[in-house]
């Protein structure tokens, strides 16, 4: 199935391609996994460079695999969408800052350390990686490069309102459907705060070289679907995004 994807992909011509599915490898043998990311990197080194590709991680618990996994296909995307848990993993396997995040995370996670992760992550694999999506149950914060990357301001609020959407199973979201859980004060990092601002949701910051979009979630209050909601959210807002060549 991998040939033919990529095959396809070549012939097709897509404007984006999207990987997902790469965690089912987690559980098998070692022997397994290194063979398949190092033949999925090798399809990855034959698209056209001009073909932005975006990574869509899930759970994972081996770090072993995981560092692997960070070594072998980061260097090799544009793109990477995750929730709190994956994102702090990764941290946790690649020696990031706030390592043992994964332990003690929260419902709504701090976004000042989150931040941090994703700044690390964009500095480490800078030679391509130029966004990262995570997102959460109560907020949703995109870091891009702005020489790559634009529109994210719409990017980053189509993600949070398909996440109600699909969770409700609803188009029109209201307040007897769906909920805010975002805080008043919002630490942004270390030296900023902001004062959340229910007429303007997405806030915007630049830290170093990386522009942050934030945006708040209504969260379903009784959802009735769950599953792929991560593909979902993350599909949606590259669907906004612009990648600039």
């Amino acid at each position: 199935m991998l040939d033919i994807f990529f095959d396809s992909v070549v012939e097709w011509k897509p404007d984006l391609v999207i990987l997902t599915g790469i965690h089912l490898l987690d559980g098998q043998l070692e022997t397994l996994w290194t063979e398949r990311l190092k033949s999925v990197a090798s399809k990855l080194r034959g698209l056209p460079p001009d073909v932005p590709v975006h990574l869509e991680v899930a759970s994972m618990a081996n770090k072993h695999f995981t560092t692997n996994l960070m070594k072998t296909l980061l260097p090799l995307v544009d793109s990477l969408g995750c929730n709190e848990q994956e994102l702090a993993f990764l941290a946790h396997a690649g020696g990031g800052p706030h390592h043992d995040l994964y332990l003690t995370l929260s419902t709504v996670p701090d976004v000042a350390k989150i931040t941090d992760i994703m700044q690390w992550l964009l500095q480490k694999y800078s030679d391509r990686l130029s966004r990262i999506h995570f997102h959460s149950l109560t907020y949703h914060l995109i870091g891009v490069l702005p020489n790559k990357w634009g529109n994210t301001n719409s990017s980053v609020a189509a993600g949070t309102r398909i996440a109600g959407q699909q969770a409700c199973i609803l188009q029109d979201l209201t307040s007897d459907k769906v909920k805010l859980h975002t805080p008043k004060h919002i630490i942004l990092d270390s030296e900023t705060a902001h004062v959340f601002d229910p007429l303007r949701p997405v806030i915007h910051w630049v830290k170093e070289n990386v522009h942050y979009y934030f945006s708040p979630v209504l969260v379903c209050k009784k959802p009735l679907k769950t599953v792929g909601l991560g593909d979902a959210i993350s599909s949606t807002a590259l669907m906004y995004s612009e990648f600039l060549l």
